[in-house]
């Protein structure tokens, strides 16, 4: 297999600056040899695909750019073991809905766009409204009903970590509409 910078008939792409990545490097594991770049998907040759690098062991990649890159309702960037991250966009006047993860606690930092964030102590009742913008981050602890609802005139953007996962691994929802489908159909 070729080394760096040599194209070894997998078509390299010329790295990204604004993702700070470094110099292809050579990785042994239970594969064999490998040129890879530090945080690229599982598979796939020497390349970058807009900041959502996965790699063997996580996922190394700058958050803010794959988050304001993002067109899709939710991607999950990454789902280990213990962790999910998953990136969104949520139209103008749109919302996730409210709901409520028994088992799991959610972080979400908000890149891009203004939203309001509810929380309660059931699907009908909500005890605390807060309005976030831009760099704002909100924990959501196991057992809360919440909801984000975007109030601004342009597209939310956020990022969202939760332990455990939530979603199956690679989720992609191209729309809200394809979300709540996917809930519905494994709900039953």
């Amino acid at each position: 297999m070729g080394g760096p910078g040599e194209d070894s008939g997998r078509g390299i792409v010329p790295l990204d600056e604004s993702l700070r990545h470094g110099r292809p490097v050579q990785r042994r594991d239970r594969w064999g040899d490998q040129w890879v770049r530090l945080g690229m998907p599982m598979g796939e040759s020497i390349g970058v695909v807009r900041g959502t690098e996965r790699s063997m062991a996580g996922w190394v990649g700058n958050i803010e750019e794959a988050t304001l890159a993002n067109s899709t309702f939710r991607t999950a960037l990454f789902t280990g073991s213990q962790v999910q991250l998953t990136v969104m966009r949520i139209a103008s006047g749109e919302e996730i809905g409210m709901e409520m993860h028994d088992d799991r606690d959610q972080f979400i930092r908000l890149e891009q766009g203004r939203a309001r964030v509810t929380f309660g102590p059931s699907r009908d009742e909500v005890a605390e409204t807060h309005d976030v913008e831009d760099d704002w981050a909100v924990i959501i602890p196991a057992g809360t009903w919440h909801n984000v609802i975007n109030t601004g005139e342009d597209d939310l953007k956020l990022y969202s970590l939760y332990s455990p996962p939530e979603h199956p691994d690679s989720t992609v929802h191209q729309t809200k509409a394809d979300a709540d489908a996917a809930h519905a159909a494994e709900d039953g």
